[in-house]
């Protein structure tokens, strides 16, 4: 799975700018996962894009929480973001949101925690 992207200056007529985001590292890069669903900020006129990495291990789904960041929108570096906690699984941790409050970062993600649903912040 990839992302793909696009701009425009009035919200009616849009430029296709291809690619943004493609499989490419070892948390992503998968023929059955890929760069799954996420959002994105722009802080100081950099673009930060968060999205799941999905990979297949073993039998196993493995997803990730990564960030791509961008200064023009058009070449974008890829960031693992690391999250370990006890009890949970990595085979439903995904779609993250994440947004600016009074100052403070917040990322909301979906997960299973001890094998029941729930949201991490």
């Amino acid at each position: 799975m990839h992302w793909e992207h696009a701009r425009s200056k009035d919200l009616i007529e849009w430029e296709h700018m291809g690619v943004a985001l493609a499989p490419s590292a070892f948390y992503d890069y998968d023929n059955a996962g890929g760069c799954f669903s996420g959002t994105s900020i722009v802080e100081n006129d950099m673009l930060y894009v968060f999205y799941t990495g999905t990979v297949f291990r073993n039998g196993k789904t493995i997803q990730t929480q990564n960030m791509v960041y961008s200064s023009d929108g058009i070449k974008f570096t890829k960031y693992s973001l690391e999250m370990d906690y006890e009890g949970g699984s990595t085979e439903n941790f995904r779609d993250p949101k994440v947004w600016k409050e009074n100052g403070t970062y917040y990322m909301l993600v979906g997960t299973s925690l001890n094998k029941r649903k729930c949201s991490f912040i």
